[in-house]
C-alpha cells in the first residue's frame, strides 16, 4: 500500500481517537455541558448562593426607638399605629421617640428640622412633655397627631391647639416652665446628638434591639416585629391589633 495513504489512515485514525477522549472523557462518558455531536463544551452556569439573613437579635426587654420629626406627616402616621402597641407592651418594652432636628446654637432660636424652627420647637415640646409628664406623652400625641398638626402652617392656630391639649392634660404650666428655660433646649440638643451617633436620617425610623424594622405600618404588623425580638414571648403578643394601613410608606 502506499505509504502515503498509510500515513493519511494513520492521522485519521488520530484524529478519531483524539476526538472520542474530548468529547467522553477518561471515563468513557461524555463530559458535563459537552456534546457528543460536534464536541462543543458550555461552561457550567454559576450558581448564585442564596441570600444571607441576619439573625434576629433577641433580648427579655426589647428597645423599640421610633425616630421622628413632629411635622413630617409620615412619622404622624406611625405614632399613630405606635400607640395601641405602646399600651400593649409597655411593661414588657422599653419604648423611646427620638426627634431628629439640628441645634447648632445655644437656644431653641436657631434650632432646625427639616420643616423649620417651628418644628424644632415642637420637637423640644413633646421632649418636655415626655421628661415632666411621661404618663401624658403618648396621650398628648395622640391628640396633637389628630387635632393639631393639621395647623402647623398656622403658628396661631396652631399654639391655640396646643395650649387647649396641654390643658386637657393638665400640663400645660409644666411644658411652660419647661420650654422657658434652657431644658428643652437642652433635651432636643441631646436627641440631635443620639440621632446623628445612631446615623439615622429619615422620619419615621423604626428600630428593634438595634434592628432597623422593615415591615407594613400597621398596629399588628409593629406589634409582631417586636414580639419576634422577644426571648420569651409574653401573652401580651397573642392579642391581635390593627391590620389597618394608615401609614403611608414614605419619609421625610
Amino acid at each position: 500500500m502506499n505509504r502515503g495513504i498509510i500515513a493519511g489512515i494513520v492521522v485519521i485514525v488520530i484524529a478519531i481517537v483524539l476526538f472520542a477522549v474530548a468529547v467522553l472523557g477518561t471515563s468513557g462518558s461524555p463530559s458535563p455541558g459537552c456534546d457528543p455531536r460536534d464536541g462543543t463544551c458550555t461552561p457550567p452556569a454559576l450558581t448564585t448562593p442564596p441570600p444571607t439573613t441576619t439573625p434576629v437579635v433577641k433580648t427579655a426587654r426589647p428597645t423599640v426607638e421610633l425616630y421622628v420629626m413632629s411635622f413630617c406627616p409620615f412619622g404622624v402616621q406611625v405614632e399613630k399605629v405606635m400607640k395601641p402597641v405602646v399600651a400593649l407592651l409597655a411593661n414588657s418594652t422599653d419604648f423611646r421617640v427620638y426627634y431628629i432636628a439640628n441645634v447648632p446654637g445655644t437656644d431653641l432660636s436657631t434650632a432646625k428640622s427639616l420643616h423649620g424652627n417651628a418644628e424644632a420647637i415642637e420637637d423640644a415640646r413633646q421632649l418636655c412633655i415626655l421628661a415632666r409628664s411621661p404618663a401624658s406623652y403618648w396621650e398628648y400625641l395622640g391628640a396633637f397627631d389628630t387635632q393639631c398638626y393639621s395647623l402647623w402652617m398656622n403658628q396661631t392656630q396652631l399654639g391655640a391647639c396646643q395650649q387647649n391639649v396641654t390643658d386637657q392634660l393638665g400640663i400645660t404650666e409644666t411644658v411652660k416652665e419647661c420650654m422657658t428655660g434652657n431644658e428643652g433646649y437642652e433635651l432636643l440638643k441631646a436627641d440631635s446628638a443620639a440621632v446623628n451617633g445612631a446615623g439615622i436620617t429619615s422620619s419615621p425610623t423604626i428600630m428593634i434591639n438595634g434592628q432597623k424594622y422593615t415591615g407594613r405600618r400597621t398596629s399588628e404588623s409593629i406589634k409582631q416585629g417586636i414580639c419576634d425580638h422577644f426571648d420569651a414571648t409574653p401573652e401580651a403578643c397573642s392579642t391581635v391589633l390593627s391590620t389597618e394601613v394608615v401609614a403611608a410608606s414614605g419619609s421625610c
